[in-house]
């Protein structure tokens, strides 16, 4: 099913339950459970829509945005002859940063193997991303991708674009006002609120 149309089901149902008792007005026997339409039946679909739009969008602005502002991506690979333990990684990571990012700012994201972990920027070189190296989830990290960002007035929006793109496991989703795919769920967010509105205090609407 394409995108367009799972987006297009998610929508009509929500207007199928908030209509449901006025299509059965001239229903002799209606039958079956009358649904609930509620703020959390509002919120769940805006989630999921905006979850479809996520899946369908992420990657295309990502791309974008990132051949815009960011230069090519460099990485470093974790491996037994970087280092035995976490000190010695950093040391040879800050250094490796230093001689091939410099001193400026990047984003930067774990991996292990094809499965993002974590993904977070700075602006004071090698030091910020090597300080996760003592967290417990870097066992079993296998490399570090790093994007030198040239403009940081979008330092905050590629971190974001690159969390609703890479998916990592550790990052809490946080909406940034700059950030073209959060607008998007801005914009799902209030059209739906305001296209299916509820009075406050009133929990369902029932037939």
């Amino acid at each position: 099913m394409s995108k367009q149309r799972e987006f297009k089901r998610e929508l009509y149902h929500l207007l199928d339950t908030r209509t449901h008792g006025l299509q059965h007005i001239l229903a002799r026997n209606p039958r079956g459970k009358v649904p609930q339409f509620n703020r959390k039946r509002v919120r769940q679909t805006v989630s999921r829509l905006q979850e479809i739009v996520t899946r369908a969008l992420a990657k295309k602005y990502a791309t974008k945005w990132f051949g815009e502002f960011a230069q090519r991506k460099k990485t470093w690979r974790v491996t037994k002859l970087k280092g035995w333990g976490p000190d010695e990684k950093r040391k040879t990571f800050q250094k490796w940063y230093q001689n091939r990012i410099g001193t400026a700012g990047c984003v930067y994201a774990f991996w292990k193997k094809r499965k993002c972990v974590y993904v977070g920027r700075t602006g004071k070189g090698g030091s910020r991303p090597s300080e996760h190296f003592v967290k417990f989830w870097f066992s079993g990290v296998t490399r570090i991708d790093i994007y030198e960002v040239r403009a940081k007035r979008q330092f905050s929006a590629l971190e974001c674009l690159a969390i609703h793109r890479f998916r990592p496991l550790k990052n809490k989703r946080e909406t940034q006002r700059n950030c073209p795919l959060c607008k998007v769920h801005g914009l799902i967010k209030t059209e739906v609120a305001a296209i299916f509105r509820l009075k406050r205090g009133r929990r369902s609407v029932r037939k």
